[in-house]
């Protein structure tokens, strides 16, 4: 792919489908991070299944919902249920008594970590897509970009987990919380795996690439899969999880 060269229609849909899995990310983590969407308040059924509202929390418009609609919603407290002691004690483990009172500059951090790895991805992306910053070679694009890409990751993962400890319960009874990992790790695979690469090559796409792509399209089709149904099966986690592992082994 030179620099006036149209890219192939395979390297538009992973570059897409990677930016989608990036504002899968982003929409979940504000689901997550403000009650607009919190349980105890009127929601509709849809809000209360992806956030696997009980039905004592629920609003009066929810209860009108049917149970098999309240029994969709998937979260890690099903998957896990054994998890709950060591989860309700995370609030107790260093460092997170430092970490909650001052949760608003790691939750800034977070952010500023996304725009960091989000926006570097956009523009990789959206140069392998066709538009943007075209009169680059894609290659020239990762080299300037890869940087600030990995810089936002560790970003992400190390005040994730801050912030997560600080939060352990609330995330771990959240259905959004699921959606976000998963897209999280379809963006990441389809980001480092499948763009990245194929930015480098000058789209060129190579066939660990499309085993990559593969991989993380296979995360990024449960995310949608959860946040449009609530009902993926506990199992179907597990069989993903040891996908990705026979993959990266």
């Amino acid at each position: 792919m030179g620099r006036r060269a149209g890219p192939p229609g395979k390297v538009r849909a992973a570059a897409a489908i990677s930016l989608l899995s990036w504002i899968a990310v982003i929409t979940c983590g504000r689901f997550i991070a403000y009650d607009w969407f919190a349980c105890g308040k009127p929601q509709s059924a849809f809000i209360n299944a992806v956030e696997a509202c009980k039905a004592s929390e629920e609003g009066a418009y929810s209860l009108q919902a049917s149970d098999s609609t309240k029994t969709m919603s998937i979260n890690l407290e099903h998957i896990f249920p054994a998890a709950r002691p060591w989860v309700e004690n995370l609030v107790n483990v260093w460092p997170t008594p430092y970490v909650k009172p001052n949760f608003a500059f790691w939750e800034v951090g977070h952010v500023l970590s996304l725009i960091m790895l989000g926006g570097a991805t956009i523009l990789m992306n959206l140069r392998l897509i066709g538009v943007g910053l075209t009169q680059e070679r894609p290659s020239e694009i990762f080299k300037n970009l890869r940087a600030i890409q990995t810089a936002g990751l560790v970003g992400i993962l190390v005040t994730g987990v801050l912030i997560g400890m600080a939060n352990a319960e609330r995330l771990y009874g959240s259905t959004a919380f699921i959606v976000k990992m998963l897209a999280l790790f379809g963006g990441v695979i389809l980001t480092y795996g499948a763009s990245r690469p194929t930015a480098a090559a000058e789209g060129r796409i190579s066939t660990a690439a499309k085993a990559w792509f593969a991989l993380g399209m296979a995360f990024w089709l449960a995310a949608l899969a959860v946040f449009t149904t609530g009902g993926l099966a506990p199992g179907v986690l597990h069989v993903i999880t040891a996908a990705a592992c026979w993959c990266c082994s």
